[in-house]
């Protein structure tokens, strides 16, 4: 990694989807160099997707905090939970995890009867395995740029669940799935593999972002390669205060270690925050000046990661697609 590979991912996050012409140009290379070291930095996992942020509220489904303690009498294997999970049709993201509990996982779910079955799911495939767990409904997502990669810039997308339902079709979901995890593909690639042609499919990507159901592109960046040790930090108020949660939000959005902070609903915890640090000293001085700063935060609970999966803005778009199949079909 030199200066240039950092001022590349730094153009990726600022917008993913930059034409690799304009991306040599700003970083002052030719666009076959440009080319290169993109691939370079996926084949090094530097970086392991470009997703396409999709609201799931806009669709219906709810994210869900699930946080679970292994039974320490059983010897899982954990290399066979993550890979479960992984290809679990609900699971946005998860994570082996350090502190009071060992497994961290996003849910998308209708409902919480529907995040119930899969988690009974869980519980029958890994049975005994696990002595307790948490579940946190999430009300608002907030993802904020890498600004440690380079030029400290203002980003946040913002998912909320107040925002009214849109109904997709076939066509939809099966764009939605093609660029949820490769956003800086081709549009007229796209369109060819699914069928339809160029003016179809990006009418259909510009109506999504008009209705709140896409809502930007983010570049993921395996910081540990980087560096950084990744934190998720949960934290209880004292007190609510609207205007001082806007404070906070943009506290958190203009903060170069910040990665994400979402909103919680009910129980102990009001926040769920990303956090990378090049040290846990680094890290307990961001939470000191947060707490400084912020006075009705009351306590805090910090999870290292060790291991995880990679991210999916939308875990059950092959579901979706195959559930529409079958009703065009009969």
């Amino acid at each position: 990694m030199d200066a240039k590979d950092f001022k590349i991912l730094h153009e990726l996050d600022e917008y993913t989807r930059i034409s690799t012409s304009l991306l040599a140009k700003k970083v002052g290379i030719s666009q076959q160099v440009a080319e290169y070291r993109i691939k370079a930095l996926q084949k090094k996992d530097v970086v392991y997707c470009f997703a396409t942020v999709i609201n799931p509220f806009s669709l219906g489904y709810n994210p869900y905090l699930v946080l679970l303690r292994f039974d320490p009498n059983i010897n899982l294997e954990k290399d066979h939970l993550l890979k479960y999970l992984a290809n679990n049709s609900y699971v946005y993201w998860s994570g082996i995890i350090g502190g009071k509990y060992d497994l961290m996982i996003y849910y998308l779910s209708k409902d919480f009867d529907e995040l119930k079955n899969n988690l009974s799911e869980m519980f029958n495939k890994f049975r005994n395995s696990f002595e307790d767990y948490e579940i946190i409904p999430i009300v608002q997502l907030n993802q904020f740029k890498y600004a440690h990669l380079g030029e400290q810039v203002s980003f946040n997308y913002n998912c909320i669940k107040e925002i009214e339902k849109v109904n997709l079709d076939l066509i939809d979901l099966k764009i939605l799935h093609e660029i949820k995890t490769q956003a800086r593909r081709n549009i007229v690639e796209i369109a060819r593999e699914i069928g339809i042609d160029f003016r179809t499919a990006k009418s259909r990507i510009d109506m999504m972002k008009k209705k709140g159901v896409i809502v930007g592109y983010k570049v993921y960046v395996r910081r540990q390669l980087l560096d950084f040790e990744s934190y998720k930090v949960l934290i209880s108020l004292k007190n609510y205060d609207l205007s001082e949660e806007t404070n906070l939000f943009t506290y958190l959005n203009s903060h170069p270690n910040i990665i994400y902070g979402h909103k919680l609903l009910g129980g102990k915890w009001a926040y769920s925050l990303g956090i990378d640090a090049k040290s846990s000293e680094e890290l307990q001085h961001i939470i000191l000046k947060l707490r400084l700063n912020f006075k009705s935060i009351d306590d805090y609970e910090i999870f290292p990661i060790f291991r995880s999966v990679n991210v999916d803005h939308l875990p059950v778009s092959k579901l979706l697609i195959n559930q529409l199949e079958k009703v065009k079909k009969t």
